[in-house]
């Protein structure tokens, strides 16, 4: 409709509503269509009309209006260059050159942004004071992490398929864990209301918990393993409180469960582990009670308050110790971006991930990906 208004070569001194209107319309269309995967109607190449000036998109330090229009163009290049049909035809050094090249494209928006509201920089809600500023903030955020995601995901698959480097696919192997936790870390910024867009609300937090999921449970001896089950139980509540808001109709605990059942597949196989090197293992629901075969040990004939410190509960004064420990570490940390941090991982760390039509991936796995969710947020539409 907008094209057929002539929206889109609006330039006259007085139509300044019109490219208004056409340019929120350009945006909400070209995210819509890459969060869904539909083909965009908006071509780019016969659009002609300025970007108006909006006064009330800007902060003192941040346009973003202009920004989120940046975005959505760059989006567009993303499904049209990169995620048609036609580009499967390309070679696969074809492919992952222009992937990279959006990749860089990618970087260069987040780097135009303005520090307080960039994505990758740890979000602190007392430097968002104006009206709607932590909501544009959070919007930015996730923005980025989709599309970091979106090309993050192709390339891995791509490489995987046809065989790349092995350094370049753990790299992205790492990206896609660090953007996964990024983006579970910020759920406890998302408004729970009808206006939050359900791809925010529900959508990429669903993909960014699925892929955590799957890299906890076929990566249990990883380094970062706990962090990650610490994300998920994040991810958890706020599916809990998708279910609260929505007065049960929105099954979220159902979400919430996936990480119970990452922490016991973890717990199971420490314990199979410990078993396998022939040492015995408090259990984590009971730490105080432990069976230690072949009879009583030392730390059996210890006193009481020297049991409990072989066994890892500290006296007043150790709890004190690692207490004040803890909050130097927090001061010292509350600058830092942990999840872009070039040390997070280290370069010995490998990690796996499993596809559908990767030929090393075994058949009988496949068993393990049979999980239906498409319906799981259904139920109100079933119930009317």
């Amino acid at each position: 409709m907008a094209q057929d208004l002539g929206y889109n070569r609006s330039n006259g001194a007085h139509e300044v509503l019109q490219r208004r209107t056409f340019w929120v319309l350009y945006f909400m269309e070209k995210v819509s269509c890459f969060t869904t995967g539909k083909v965009s109607v908006l071509q780019d190449s016969n659009i002609s009309c300025a970007i108006p000036d909006v006064q009330e998109s800007t902060f003192d330090d941040y346009d973003w209006f202009f920004g989120f229009l940046r975005y959505a163009r760059l989006v567009s290049k993303i499904r049209n260059d990169f995620l048609q049909i036609t580009s499967l035809n390309q070679s696969a050094s074809e492919y992952i050159t222009k992937g990279q090249g959006l990749l860089k494209e990618l970087e260069s928006w987040r780097l135009s942004i303005p520090e307080r509201f960039r994505a990758g920089v740890s979000l602190k809600t007392r430097l968002l004071r104006e009206p709607l500023a932590q909501r544009v903030a959070l919007m930015t955020h996730y923005m980025y992490f989709h599309a970091l995601l979106t090309l993050s995901w192709s390339l891995l698959h791509s490489s995987a398929i046809k065989v790349g480097p092995m350094q370049e696919q753990l790299d992205l192997k790492r990206s896609m864990m660090r953007t996964a936790r990024s983006v579970l870390e910020l759920t406890k910024f998302i408004e729970v209301a009808p206006s939050t867009p359900v791809w925010i609300l529900a959508v990429l937090p669903l993909s960014c918990l699925m892929i955590l999921f799957d890299l906890v449970v076929h990566n249990p001896d990883h380094p970062e393993v706990s962090l990650s089950l610490a994300l998920l139980d994040i991810a958890g509540g706020h599916f809990s409180r998708l279910e609260f808001a929505s007065n049960g109709t929105l099954p979220g605990s159902l979400v919430a469960q996936f990480a119970h059942l990452a922490r016991q597949y973890i717990s199971e196989k420490r314990v199979c582990k410990q078993k396998l090197i022939g040492i015995s293992i408090p259990d984590p629901s009971n730490p105080v009670q432990f069976e230690v075969p072949g009879g009583p040990t030392d730390s059996e004939m210890l006193p009481s308050s020297s049991r409990l410190s072989a066994i890892g509960v500290t006296t007043s004064n150790q709890s004190a110790e690692a207490l004040s420990g803890l909050h130097e570490q927090l001061t010292l940390n509350s600058t830092a971006t942990p999840t872009w941090n070039s040390n997070f991982l280290s370069e010995s760390d490998a990690l796996f991930i499993p596809f559908i039509d990767d030929p090393s991936y075994r058949n009988e796995d496949l068993e393990l990906l049979g999980t239906d969710l498409k319906d799981l947020f259904d139920y109100s539409c079933a119930r009317w």
